[in-house]
């Protein structure tokens, strides 16, 4: 069995969303004041800009930040930073250092997906 071949089974399984949901709910758990903090922010701003969304549904709110976060994700830096541009640069920034830190330094995490997917393998190979 080739690598994406293992990769894609792993994902089939939904083993992949399973281990994402889980570093995020512990980096929520670690970093939780900060976090909170930005994002208290950030929703300020988009009151501030916008009033009326306290009346819609609080789905809307959270689709409008996810969408700001991968925006800017994706997005090259050109001039003046907005308070909101910088208040999301500075989630995903925290985001990205904990997502590098936990996979890059986790041992037990790299033993853990090692394992599954030999098993995965394995378990084909027979």
């Amino acid at each position: 069995m080739d690598a994406q071949t293992l990769v894609n089974k792993y994902k089939k399984e939904g083993l992949f969303d399973f281990k994402r949901r889980q570093l995020l709910d512990n980096f929520v758990a670690s970093d939780d004041s900060k976090l909170n903090e930005l994002l208290e922010k950030l929703i300020d701003l988009k009151v501030e800009k916008d009033p009326a969304i306290l009346t819609q549904n609080k789905g809307r709110l959270v689709a409008l930040i996810q969408t700001d976060l991968l925006k800017r994700q994706s997005s090259r830096p050109s001039g003046e930073k907005t308070q909101e541009e910088a208040i999301v640069d500075e989630i995903n920034e925290l985001l990205t250092r904990y997502v590098t830190k936990v996979v890059d330094d986790n041992k037990e995490l790299n033993e853990e997906l090692t394992s599954k997917l030999n098993e995965m393998k394995q378990g084909t190979d027979s």
